[in-house]
């Protein structure tokens, strides 16, 4: 990680607890459970950490598939093709969205299912 992000990550864990919202976290106090990336490179532990932040590795890799389908459908003259392939990018949004909806995303699973029907 740079240093650049290392200072950015430091002044946001500095405003919020200058904001008080650290105070009362479970565990205060504690130390912290071991992870399952700390046995990881630097880098690759900092994309783990970013992605379990972010979202699940699933949901990542089916937002790529579905811009990688969608691009191909809008290069596609009309016809059974497109139809098919239409299909196919409805089923993985609305399994993009149900994933999204179980983590509380609800306005990211909206717009998925919306993006799907154009």
């Amino acid at each position: 990680m740079s240093k650049g992000m290392h200072r950015f990550i430091e002044a946001r864990i500095q405003e919020a607890q200058s904001r008080g919202e650290l105070d009362n976290l479970p565990g205060k106090g504690q130390p912290l459970p071991e992870d399952e990336a700390s046995s990881l490179p630097e880098e690759q532990r900092a994309e783990a950490l970013l992605l379990r932040v972010t979202g699940a590795a699933e949901e990542v890799a089916l937002l790529k598939d579905l811009a990688e389908l969608r691009e191909r459908f809008d290069r596609l003259p009309p016809g059974d093709e497109r139809r098919e392939l239409r299909e196919v990018i409805r089923a993985k949004a609305v399994r993009l969205s149900l994933m999204f909806e179980r983590a509380g995303k609800f306005l990211t699973a909206r717009s998925v299912l919306e993006r799907a029907d154009q």
